[in-house]
């Protein structure tokens, strides 16, 4: 199960999270080490920018990060806590 991000200050109160909507089918995303270090980034970005899934955002770039030892997932941390905080 996915939770959601939550601000630490303010734990009602939720980073974009729908009640309602329709349903994104991602490909069987218990298996991420099954897509490429492309795939994950492009899925990151999808995810992002279409839907502001933050949360499952920021789970596919923390399993980049583990993979191929790079710092997305705490840049990317900085840039939402940035954007929600303005």
């Amino acid at each position: 199960m996915v939770s959601p991000l939550a601000n630490p200050s303010n734990k009602f109160d939720g980073i974009n999270q729908v009640f309602y909507g329709d349903a994104v089918f991602i490909k069987d995303f218990s298996k991420l080490n099954d897509f490429s270090k492309v795939q994950l980034l492009k899925l990151a970005t999808i995810l992002h920018d279409i839907y502001n899934s933050f949360d499952v955002v920021l789970r596919v770039l923390i399993f980049i990060d583990g993979v191929y030892k790079t710092t997305y997932s705490n840049k990317y941390v900085e840039f939402i806590t940035n954007k929600t905080a303005n």
